[in-house]
């Protein structure tokens, strides 16, 4: 981002009174940029930080993705933030393409170069 400043909220989703949906939104590039955040994916251990590799990702299919598409302005300033967001973070198309890949990661973390 342009400017490093962040901001955290919750975004909820309710009818009648009854939440049905409640998730993290963030700010970013003082406020150019609003998106749902990115869930955390682990590759390796999970119970143990050696060799465990963490990422941020969306899944297409998920209602995460689809506010996170419908809170995109069609400024400038926020599509070119929301490509900067998509530098670090990985988009699936499915859940199932996310279970593929982790398992193919974890299957083969000993062809890392590091």
């Amino acid at each position: 981002m342009t400017n490093q400043s962040t901001s955290y909220g919750m975004l909820e989703i309710k009818c009648f009174g009854t939440k049905l949906y409640s998730q993290q939104f963030v700010i970013l590039d003082s406020g150019r940029y609003i998106t749902i955040v990115p869930k955390w994916g682990f590759i390796g251990d999970s119970h143990s930080l050696d060799g465990t590799y963490s990422y941020k990702y969306f899944v297409k299919e998920s209602l995460d993705y689809i506010l996170h598409e419908f809170l995109l302005s069609d400024d400038h300033e926020a599509i070119w933030a929301r490509d900067r967001l998509y530098k670090g973070i990985v988009i699936y198309e499915s859940e199932i393409e996310k279970e593929t890949f982790e398992v193919f990661l974890q299957k083969n973390t000993h062809l890392t170069p590091y």
